[in-house]
């Protein structure tokens, strides 16, 4: 006997095969951030490329590239795919360009929402992220997930070893920056005549959500772009350390909002000298590591991490000791400190205590740059970190 299905039992069957229903998917491009106001010079010509660097699932497409700073590219390149798991690759575009009085210039190529029933809906994630979370291409396989414009006329210094003058700019520290902001950490706040609002249809994206004032209401919640305007002018924006229930994170929210600088950077505060994402970066300064505060908004928004990064060594330079911390489900951990020429200097078994951190003595050694090769019994962890001694 034939099955006779009324309309009435087709929606049912609907009903029952999609519990949840999904708005459509769209997309959205993405807004430029400006980085770091700094005093154009006129630097020295050299000679211009147009370079593919791929490592792992990273690949970065320069553009009027100096050649002298591919090592640099390729070495943040490295660091990031030992930062994060994804199985989408994340295509670059580096770009040397008149970027005015700033830096660098950042964005992620689009932003996306409602592409996965396993995601919020309305939420916007930038691409590179979307991808890694949908487990797949999502724009054309030739368009960018970040595009970042890097100022032509900086004094740039292109080591890896941080040694600029006080006069360069560390192009590793601002790579490193620039693609954090690619990869989510960035706000959707944006200056309108009636206030400040998270972007114009009502919509924001997945880092907002992470945005507080200090009484813990979500800056979301705020309806009115005045009141939320007058809230940002007050400075007093944090996002909070879900591993301390009383530690709070302050952002940079100076008393004139600024739309793609505010928010999408930390408060440049004494606190920041040891944050990749603080609003400035003087001249003759570096930091070459995803710190402990960035790496929780990383991993918040969806960015899974490899165990590896998850163990931190501070300060960085340092010249008496080296705190290191890691998960304290890892217990032992094996480090090594080799100098640049590879000789073992020295060779120390530490145990994890939770809470506190492990200290290592590095008063006696020589100025200069070292490896330390970090390894836990299991082999879970297994990191090289390159470390600076200073007098």
């Amino acid at each position: 006997m034939p099955l006779r299905v009324s309309s009435i039992g087709v929606i049912l069957l609907l009903i029952i095969l999609l519990p949840q229903w999904t708005a459509a998917q769209n997309s959205r491009v993405g807004e430029w951030i400006s980085c770091s106001k700094v005093q154009t010079v006129n630097r020295k010509p050299s000679t211009a490329v147009s370079e593919e660097i791929t490592v792992g699932n990273f690949r970065a497409v320069t553009l009027y590239s100096p050649a002298e700073a591919l090592p640099a590219i390729k070495s943040v390149l490295s660091k990031w795919n030992a930062q994060v798991t994804t199985n989408t690759p994340i295509k670059i575009s580096l770009e040397w360009a008149e970027t005015g009085n700033f830096m660098a210039l950042t964005r992620p190529s689009s932003f996306i929402r409602n592409f996965s029933t396993n995601t919020p809906n309305n939420i916007w994630y930038p691409i590179a992220l979307a991808e890694k979370l949908a487990g797949k291409e999502l724009n054309n396989p030739d368009d960018f997930e970040i595009e970042i414009k890097l100022n032509a006329g900086i004094n740039w210094y292109f080591g890896i070893d941080g040694k600029c003058d006080s006069n360069q700019i560390d192009l590793y520290t601002i790579l490193l920056h620039e693609i954090t902001h690619g990869m989510g950490f960035i706000s959707s706040a944006e200056q309108t005549p009636e206030g400040v609002i998270f972007s114009t249809d009502e919509s924001f994206s997945v880092f907002d959500r992470l945005l507080m004032t200090g009484d813990h209401t979500r800056l979301i919640n705020y309806e009115s772009p005045q009141l939320l305007e007058d809230l940002l002018s007050e400075g007093d924006i944090f996002i909070s350390n879900t591993s301390d229930n009383d530690s709070y994170w302050k952002c940079y929210s100076p008393i004139t909002f600024s739309s793609g600088v505010s928010l999408s950077h930390w408060d440049h505060d004494e606190n920041t000298s040891n944050t990749l994402m603080r609003p400035f970066f003087d001249p003759g300064t570096y930091f070459h590591e995803i710190d402990e505060r960035t790496n929780h908004v990383l991993k918040s928004i969806g960015w899974d991490q490899t165990e590896s990064s998850l163990i931190t060594a501070f300060p960085n330079p340092a010249n008496d000791v080296i705190n290191l911390k890691w998960p304290p489900y890892l217990d032992k951990i094996d480090l090594k400190i080799y100098n640049s020429q590879g000789l073992l200097i020295l060779s120390q078994k530490l145990n994890n205590t939770p809470h506190e951190k492990a200290t290592v003595q590095v008063s006696l050694l020589d100025q200069g740059m070292y490896f330390m090769h970090v390894q836990s019994a299991d082999f879970r962890v297994n990191k090289i970190i390159k470390i600076i001694i200073t007098d």
